[in-house]
């Protein structure tokens, strides 16, 4: 089964390369990596599971990978 996220990263690149785009906001990035890593130091302090961890991390990953696909798209 194909996901919607998968998609998404795949078709980002192309859709990137357009000239007529808006640009990524500075704060959203700022506050997504402060997300990523916040998380990364508590799962490495808590000893998750990879698992946990690993599906935590991705779900941060495309939160922003979504969000770049609206922004190009829109």
């Amino acid at each position: 089964m194909v996901r919607a996220e998968f998609l998404l990263v795949a078709r980002l690149a192309w859709l990137w390369g357009g000239r007529e785009r808006l640009p990524m906001p500075r704060w959203f990035v700022v506050l997504w990596a402060g997300w990523l890593l916040g998380q990364i130091v508590t799962d490495l302090v808590v000893r998750s599971s990879f698992e946990d961890y690993a599906r935590g991390w991705a779900a941060i990953a495309f939160t922003l990978t979504n969000f770049a696909a609206i922004l190009v798209l829109a």
